[in-house]
């Protein structure tokens, strides 16, 4: 959508989420977690809950969604025969790939049935498969969706809630967003 809007020349009006904006909230058995905006801000609030153990995750992510994203517009498929050449051209960016191209996203995964739970809803939302279903390359893609520009549209879902928390009884019960 980004490259079609670039080549028409058209800004669609939405309102960027700042760094650090709570995304979405994650319900768990452990309780829950915010995904806030932001690689660092995720990557924090992740190590909070998780431990450690789930970095080297998050970072394999990150280098195969942008190595994927930088390749996209490049690759095409499948390949007509006058873009053979171009296509050969490409294989020293898609060698660090290959490794990942017949694993599962669990097999990247930390084994810890906590953050594995967390992994599945998320690809559940993004690709809907769990984890032990869906390829390596086509879950660090499809969970670097929050990455790529989360905005709020002007007169969206967002937009009118804002005014009905504050007016609403229900929205000011302890316990629930919006209360005071």
């Amino acid at each position: 959508m980004a490259l079609i809007a670039e080549a028409l020349e058209v800004r669609f009006p939405v309102e960027p989420f700042p760094e650090g904006f709570p995304l979405m909230e994650v319900h768990l058995p452990r309780g829950p977690l915010l995904r806030p905006v932001g690689r660092e801000a995720e990557r924090e609030a992740q190590r909070d809950f998780f431990g450690p153990r789930v970095l080297p995750f998050w970072r394999w992510q990150e280098e195969r969604a942008k190595a994927l994203l930088r390749l996209a517009p490049r690759l095409p498929w499948p390949p007509e025969r006058g873009e053979l050449l171009r296509l050969l051209a490409l294989l020293p960016e898609l060698f660090p790939l290959l490794p990942d191209l017949f694993l599962k996203a669990a097999h990247r995964a930390p084994q810890d049935p906590h953050f594995l739970r967390f992994l599945d809803a998320q690809l559940l939302i993004a690709s809907q498969a769990e984890a032990k279903r869906t390829y390596a390359l086509y879950a660090a893609l499809a969970l670097d969706l929050p990455h790529m520009g989360p905005a709020l549209v002007p007169g969206a879902w967002g937009g009118w809630r804002r005014p009905w928390r504050k007016a609403s009884p229900c929205a000011t019960r302890p316990g629930r967003r919006g209360s005071s």
